[in-house]
């Protein structure tokens, strides 16, 4: 079988091969808005049935009993009822833990939960399904699963070098003095470190993260 680049995994959603990522479904463009609505829509994914969650864990270690029964919450202190609202990809890297509940560590753990067993009998998993000639909701191996992940983090890079470069442009065109220029020029350097350190943290385009650090050190050095 020929290797499907990330962005196939990503977009594609026909399963006839056995391969399909949908994750295009629900974050058309990396975003928040689902492909079939072309909004923002709630979902339940069955992350609430995940053993073990860290509501839970937290019960354990304080030793407060009370706390276990007490019931799902949606955030304002009601209970909900287990969906959530999905969020825009673009920058997830930067955003463990992950899952709306904070269940996983790591973006890998975060793809592969979709293409797991909990996310299949859950009511989106099940909504994916039906739609599916095949039946199938997603359809992804450790491959994939590692694909998607390192589309992930590189869009996470872009971005933020996108919004450094931004900032610096804007230094450089507008000519803001004292101060702002300063604060301006240490964000893009924040953002540029931030890019090494996605990348960096997947073992992804080293020559990149090279040429970033250098880019980093050059505005450390203009904002003195």
């Amino acid at each position: 079988m020929q290797r499907r680049t990330e962005p196939q995994v990503f977009n594609d959603a026909d399963t006839s091969d056995g391969i399909a990522g949908k994750c295009a479904n629900c974050h058309a463009n990396a975003g928040a808005n689902a492909r079939f609505s072309g909004t923002n829509d709630n979902f339940d994914t069955g992350v609430e049935a995940l053993p073990a969650p860290p509501a839970l864990r937290i019960v354990a270690e304080v030793l407060d009993l009370d706390l276990a029964d007490a019931p799902a919450d949606d955030g304002l202190g009601t209970p909900g009822d287990g969906t959530f609202n999905t969020t825009p990809l673009v920058e997830a890297a930067d955003t463990p833990p992950f899952l709306h509940n904070n269940a996983v560590a790591t973006l890998e753990e975060a793809v592969a939960f979709y293409a797991g067993d909990t996310f299949a009998a859950s009511p989106a998993g099940q909504f994916l399904a039906s739609n599916d000639a095949n039946g199938v909701g997603i359809a992804m191996g450790d491959v994939e699963v590692a694909a998607v992940g390192a589309l992930l983090s590189v869009l996470n890079a872009l971005e933020v070098i996108r919004r450094s470069a931004q900032y610096a442009d804007f230094v450089l065109t507008s000519r803001p003095r004292g101060r702002t220029a300063r604060e301006l020029l240490r964000l893009a350097r924040a953002d540029t470190e931030d890019a090494v350190q996605v990348l960096e943290e997947v073992g992804l385009h080293r020559d990149a993260s090279d040429r970033l650090r250098g880019a980093a050190a050059l505005l450390d050095d203009a904002s003195r």
